[in-house]
């Protein structure tokens, strides 16, 4: 049985795509003026990400027939693209290949139709060709937004480590005594809107980096990471509010403090407000948190509640990146206070049309009751040096 789209499902796929050609190198726009004054000519078609039948190009996958007809599965493309991903039952275009292209586009459009002008970029793909950890050739394709699932010392730090090094390459430094059983090689994909390749070698003396067949001593396409990883309460040790906020994050510490001074009067979810009370004692911080009565200060806020707070001025930091320079949030999960109401709530948040940076979450459970309908997830999986990467939406 076939499971097609309905007319209003295709119209929704095809708005959503702002009528575009959704494979990044295209973009064409698929409609026009027909022959008629009242008539429209469509050189477009709604397909299916996972097949609408059984025995069709990438199957049904693990999708029900409702999920197989909803739009959540179908991407718009024009009509030679629509023919082109199902060539040889669709093997070189996987369904996460095709969830990237579709988040990309509807990105794109989401911010064309707001006015943002933003320099539009996307981390398509990390293949790590040879490492310590993961079997050879090992893919994982990213979407807008992004859950990496695995047991601890799995690789999920350790591949976002290597896709940040491309803006960062002394990220790579400590893995240089690690290599010395064989080289770290990996290739990052981005769109920048053509596709570019980053290729990587890591050895016990060099980082070598290779943009486009041409050898280049760094990666010169510009891409921001904001990496937010969480510190247990204990890892305070007398440290100021400030300073252990900052303690969770990369960037600079004047960067931090003035994107948490936002926080209330930009895109925020929980805090209302937050101040740096240097006059009452140095880096001592009050918190406004939805839902209380008035501000406390952080100390006296609860785990989940100071994890919302940290988790905002990350988001809040990427959000402002992303207005100038393509942005990726990568959030590690383990630290956090959140249940999985509150996770499903993050996970709502941070599929907005609003933000134009993409995220990444990293979890080493997959908190199956957390809502996360729209998200890529890819699951490690397999023992140290042959670990590989399952990937569903």
């Amino acid at each position: 049985m076939r499971h097609g789209f309905s007319s209003n499902t295709k119209q929704a796929i095809a708005g959503r795509a702002g009528y575009r050609c959704s494979v990044p190198t295209c973009d064409i726009v698929t409609i026009g003026p027909g022959f008629k004054a009242d008539d429209l000519s469509i050189t477009g078609q709604a397909a299916h990400i996972f097949s609408a039948a059984a025995k069709g190009p990438r199957g049904f996958g693990p999708l029900s027939p409702d999920e197989i007809r909803s739009a959540v599965n179908g991407i718009w493309l024009c009509d030679s693209h629509a023919k082109l991903i199902d060539t040889n039952r669709g093997q070189k275009y996987p369904p996460p290949l095709l969830h990237s292209w579709k988040s990309l586009q509807e990105a794109k459009v989401g911010a064309e139709q707001s006015g943002r002008n933003i320099p539009f970029a996307w981390v398509q793909e990390i293949c790590v060709h040879k490492s310590q950890i993961f079997a050879d050739d090992t893919k994982l394709m990213f979407s807008k937004v992004t859950l990496l699932v695995g047991r601890n010392n799995s690789g999920k730090t350790a591949i976002c480590s290597w896709l940040s090094s491309i803006s960062a390459p002394s990220i790579l430094e400590r893995w240089t005594h690690l290599v010395r059983g064989g080289d770290l090689i990996f290739t990052v994909t981005l769109c920048n809107p053509e596709e570019h390749t980053i290729s990587v070698k890591c050895d016990a003396n060099s980082i070598q980096h290779i943009l486009d067949s041409i050898q280049v001593p760094f990666n010169p396409i510009p891409v921001k990471f904001v990496y937010l990883e969480f510190k247990s309460s204990s890892f305070r040790r007398g440290q100021s509010d400030l300073d252990y906020i900052q303690s969770h994050f990369t960037v600079d510490p004047v960067i931090m403090r003035n994107c948490a001074a936002l926080l209330g009067s930009q895109l925020t979810n929980s805090v209302q407000h937050f101040t740096v009370n240097d006059s009452q004692q140095p880096g001592a911080v009050s918190v406004e948190i939805k839902g209380n009565k008035g501000p406390m200060d952080f100390g006296q806020l609860s785990g989940s509640e100071q994890s919302r707070v940290i988790i905002e001025i990350g988001i809040a930091i990427a959000h402002f990146y992303s207005k100038f320079v393509p942005t990726v949030f990568v959030l590690d999960l383990p630290g956090t206070f959140l249940d999985d109401a509150g996770v499903s709530e993050y996970a709502g948040y941070l599929l907005s049309k609003e933000f134009d940076f993409q995220t990444i979450l990293i979890s080493p459970v997959p908190r199956e009751k957390v809502q996360w309908t729209g998200w890529e997830i890819a699951r490690l999986v397999g023992a140290m040096k042959e670990v590989t990467i399952e990937q569903e939406l």
